[in-house]
């Protein structure tokens, strides 16, 4: 077994919030606030092109490939519960198996977040 250390406690990133959080960069109630704001400019799952054949598509993948690939790599066992496209689709993949790949939550919420420095593009602030 891993274990990870603690981090010491540290003030919400909200500015003006008093909060102590461990393990995250806002407090519960600003990390929902964030969350809302963020999904407000995202079109919804269907307009993105993840409707009813994206979740049939996506059950027959899990069933084919169980097993985190990441984890896989790393040595452990872990069960797949997401599953990545490689090439994203904005970015020109598509949803054939030669393109997806097995992920737990926490291996796709990394790529992503490396990929795309959080959860999708942002808009670009004018300046």
């Amino acid at each position: 077994m891993i274990t990870v250390p603690q981090h010491p406690a540290h003030g919400c990133l909200h500015p003006g919030c008093p909060e102590l959080v461990r393990g995250g960069a806002r407090c519960p109630d600003h990390a929902r606030a964030l969350a809302r704001e963020i999904d407000s400019t995202r079109a919804s799952a269907s307009r993105r092109g993840y409707g009813a054949i994206w979740r049939a598509t996506r059950v027959a993948h899990l069933r084919r490939n169980p097993l985190c690939v990441t984890c896989h790599a790393e040595g452990r066992t872990a069960p797949a519960t997401d599953v990545d496209h490689v090439l994203a689709r904005r970015r020109g993949g598509t949803d054939d198996p030669s393109n997806l790949q097995s992920f737990c939550h926490y291996h796709h919420s990394r790529k992503t977040a490396l990929e795309d420095g959080r959860f999708g593009p942002r808009p670009r602030r004018q300046r």
